[in-house]
């Protein structure tokens, strides 16, 4: 006696079809966050307007040196700068993909990676831009006697912002994505996955705001040149100082 096993085979690729909608809807990915912080430096010629785009949309950094947080693609990232008297040639900035994106396909499955592509947070611009320009003495604003802003400090992390999906509860501040080997942050004592709440005893709400404070610590006396961080790893809160680098090391 035959038996037809059509009906078993069309409900077996119904239950397929339904496992890879709900595989998509919840897969976890190991690359989080769709947007990144960079700086943006013109050597020479401080207090620049620079604008970042790409397909994600129009991004400004109203005085260099400056960060700003923009959208990740895989597409290059163009950059501009000006300032009276003088602009820059266009800056082309090729982003790269995380080495962590190819975890998805092990761990959130082909359709994990896909969701990290699609959204841009498997790829990576660099952390600090420079643009070349060349500022004539004509071209200088009256504030071009002051002392030129310290360069960008390179502590070494990756951020992101906290959000919605990490509880009602969370706490405000940025948790770290990366440490660098060898730099400030690793020699620190700072670890992928602190969250840091504070710094110098103020509360943190952003990557930027991260930037701001490091910013202004850069700009202070040799002997006011570090971080008092409070950390929360886990379940507990710790406090570390973290060494900003001389200026000829950064």
């Amino acid at each position: 006696m035959r038996t037809n096993s059509r009906p078993s085979r069309r409900a077996g690729g119904l239950c397929l079809v339904m496992g890879a909608l709900l595989a998509l809807q919840g897969c976890a990915s190991i690359v989080s966050g769709s947007t990144q912080v960079v700086s943006v430096d013109t050597p020479g010629c401080p207090g620049a307007r620079c604008e970042l785009s790409n397909d994600k949309g129009k991004y400004f950094v109203t005085s260099t040196p400056g960060t700003v947080t923009l959208g990740r693609s895989y597409n290059n990232l163009q950059v501009t700068c000006t300032r009276e008297g003088a602009s820059s040639d266009p800056v082309s900035v090729a982003s790269t993909t995380k080495g962590m994106a190819f975890g998805n396909i092990l761990i959130g499955g082909v359709i994990g990676a896909g969701v990290d592509v699609s959204t841009g947070a498997a790829y990576d611009y660099p952390q600090f831009i420079t643009v070349p320009m060349q500022c004539g003495p004509g071209a200088a604003p009256a504030v071009a006697a002051a002392p030129a802003a310290p360069a960008p400090v390179r502590l070494g992390l990756q951020v992101e912002r906290l959000t919605a999906a990490d509880g009602a509860a969370a706490p405000p501040g940025v948790r770290i994505l990366q440490v660098a080997p060898q730099s400030p942050a690793e020699l620190a004592g700072l670890k992928a996955g602190d969250v840091i709440l504070q710094v110098n005893g103020v509360a943190l709400r952003d990557p930027d705001d991260l930037a701001a404070r490091v910013a202004a610590a850069s700009a202070a006396t040799d002997a006011a040149r570090e971080l008092q961080l409070l950390l929360r790893r886990g379940a507990e809160d710790l406090t570390l100082r973290l060494a900003l680098p001389p200026a000829a090391a950064r």
